[in-house]
């Protein structure tokens, strides 16, 4: 429920943050539009996080908190086995050294100590799960009933070599792939990779838990410069931490890569391949020496456009933001900050000389201090002129401690105090 409010507030988000960004005035105010926006989605980000992370925990609480429902096994004649052999599904077994270990486990279990099965049963079942190399050991033995433990010695002898598996599944960790970057794909295969090589390890009675800092050593080696950034900064102390820490912290970071994947995906509008460099080449100039203009689709350059020129400047700038061109250059397919094209001659920001206006000169901010021991409010000379606020002229002297003469002031003025923060804060001041 809290994460489908979520995603709805960031689909608002989003069509706000195309609205507002139709009505800025200029680039910087655009710019500052966009920074905002970024940091109100990274915020949406954490709490979608935060709500993921919640709901595991729930889950395993909820599941934690069942009994377990005991099943009782079904005993199976001979005769029932017969009818119902093909719904017993087996693993393949191609002769990969790696396989062996989760394939005979298996097998041993569902088929070679199943007293209810025949030994004509147990071959048929055992060449139905053979592939490959591994058939063919088979292929000269008849299905019957003393030939079953011939045939899985044989096979037995060829790939249950203890020290050889150990070497392939020991070098199966060791040499899994570099995690070259943040990616949860690549992430999880880590994950799978090194269960799947310890848990072969644990069948033959190896303790993979015994060697913690081998462990640990080898994933950080493999991982990402940024994930293991991230790793260190989550560790408390400078103590040697568990390998099953290690392998939480990995599933943690990789459902934070899948939700963080999810809400760009998003923001980019689906399209996870977009390019965000800033190398966009402008369309070509016909070849007649003249652009073709963006705004009436003669054969002029756009600021040689009437229908841009008999506008006033504060009309041209909504009229080249309603045509959708770039403010820096006037042609379509890329926005001013991508834009290669020089700056505007007289002030040199990021629009064209034809949408120049004064009022694009920001207006100057100063700072107020507020001393509790001070009767009059002051202001300095050099301040009011910057902020071109009238004065009258007057006499008055300025006394500090037990009445001592410190300045004298010669003129007063009135102006009003603004919060940068709290647009409701306004106050009117009378200051020498």
């Amino acid at each position: 429920m809290y994460m489908s409010k979520l995603q709805d507030i960031t689909k608002k988000l989003e069509e706000n943050h195309a609205q507002i960004l139709t009505t800025c005035m200029d680039e910087s105010e655009a710019q500052t539009h966009i920074m905002d926006y970024e940091s109100s989605l990274d915020v949406l980000m954490e709490m979608s996080l935060q709500l993921s992370s919640w709901d595991d925990i729930l889950t395993r609480q909820e599941v934690a908190a069942q009994p377990p429902i005991p099943q009782p096994l079904p005993h199976l004649t001979a005769a029932q086995v017969k009818v119902n052999l093909p719904k017993l599904e087996l693993p393949k077994f191609s002769g990969k050294l790696d396989d062996w270990i989760t394939f005979s486990d298996l097998y041993t279990h569902t088929v070679h100590a199943n007293a209810d099965l025949s030994g004509a049963q147990k071959l048929q079942y055992l060449k139905s799960a053979l592939q490959g190399e591994a058939a063919r050991l088979l292929d000269a033995i008849t299905i019957a009933d003393g030939n079953y433990e011939t045939a899985w010695k044989i096979v037995t002898d060829r790939y249950h070599h203890t020290r050889e598996i150990l070497h392939t599944h020991v070098n199966k960790f060791l040499q899994q792939p570099q995690v070259n970057s943040e990616s949860a794909s690549s992430l999880l295969n880590m994950i799978d990779i090194t269960n799947q090589s310890l848990n072969s390890l644990r069948v033959l009675n190896c303790k993979p838990e015994d060697w913690n800092v081998i462990l640990i050593t080898v994933l950080l080696n493999k991982l990402d410069n940024e994930t293991r950034r991230v790793y260190e900064r989550s560790l408390d102390n400078d103590e040697m931490p568990m390998f099953d820490d290690l392998m939480k912290f990995l599933e943690k970071q990789a459902r934070a890569l899948n939700a963080g994947t999810s809400i760009r995906s998003k923001f980019h509008g689906g399209n996870p391949n977009k390019n965000d460099g800033k190398n966009h080449a402008r369309p070509p100039a016909p070849g007649n020496g003249k652009g073709k203009c963006s705004f009436c689709k003669e054969d002029h350059f756009a600021f040689q456009c009437k229908l841009l020129l008999d506008k006033p400047v504060p009309e041209r700038y909504k009229f080249a933001q309603s045509a959708g061109v770039c403010l820096n250059c006037l042609r379509k397919g890329h926005i001013a900050s991508q834009c290669d094209s020089s700056n505007c001659k007289r002030c040199n920001k990021r629009h064209h000389t034809l949408l120049h206006r004064d009022e694009f000169k920001m207006e100057p901010k100063r700072e107020a201090l507020l001393d509790l021991g001070s009767q009059p409010s002051f202001v300095s000379s050099s301040c009011a002129k910057t902020l071109n606020i009238p004065r009258t002229e007057v006499s008055a002297i300025i006394s500090g401690l037990a009445g001592s003469s410190v300045a004298r002031a010669n003129y007063s003025t009135s102006l009003t105090i603004r919060s940068r923060i709290y647009a409701a804060f306004e106050i009117n001041v009378d200051a020498l």
